[in-house]
């Protein structure tokens, strides 16, 4: 039996590539990314997300959201502490720590809409997990990002 072995080299050379991109630590460097860089690192990761989590049925009536939400809100921390791992530009920070705490408020506000589902209170947090969702998008959107502004 013959095992495949990938040269040495050639993982040398997917590492590297990766590293210049700047794939791999989440802006763990010394300093801030750029505003470009913190862009395509941040769409990179709502793309994943977002590609995960459309893997997800979506709730076909309003019994079957709260389950949909119990599946997503994993996957939206996960998502989360990835954004927050990055380093914006220091010029940046505000912002991005306001759209990110919009982002928060909403999976926050999703936790509580999922144990108080059958209750007016579960609406009322679905209600403000949207409109922070919104906030959310409409930040990501004016910085220049555009995955993001179409999935936090």
């Amino acid at each position: 039996m013959m095992r495949s072995v990938r040269p040495p080299l050639v993982t040398l050379t997917v590492l590297l590539a990766l590293a210049a991109a700047g794939c791999g630590g989440g802006g763990g460097g010394s300093g801030p990314l750029s505003k470009q860089e913190f862009v395509e690192q941040a769409d990179a990761v709502c793309e994943k997300y977002a590609d995960k989590i459309s893997a997800i049925p979506a709730a076909r009536s309003g019994g079957e959201l709260p389950l949909y939400v119990e599946r997503v809100l994993p996957l939206l921390r996960q998502e989360l502490g990835e954004l927050q791992a990055l380093k914006p530009p220091t010029k940046d920070r505000r912002t991005v720590n306001r759209m990110l705490g919009e982002f928060a408020t909403g999976m926050k506000a999703a936790a509580r809409f999922r144990k108080l589902a059958k209750s007016k209170k579960g609406q009322v947090e679905l209600r403000k997990g949207l409109e922070a969702g919104k906030r959310s998008r409409k930040i990501a959107r004016s910085y220049g990002l555009e995955v993001c502004a179409s999935t936090l």
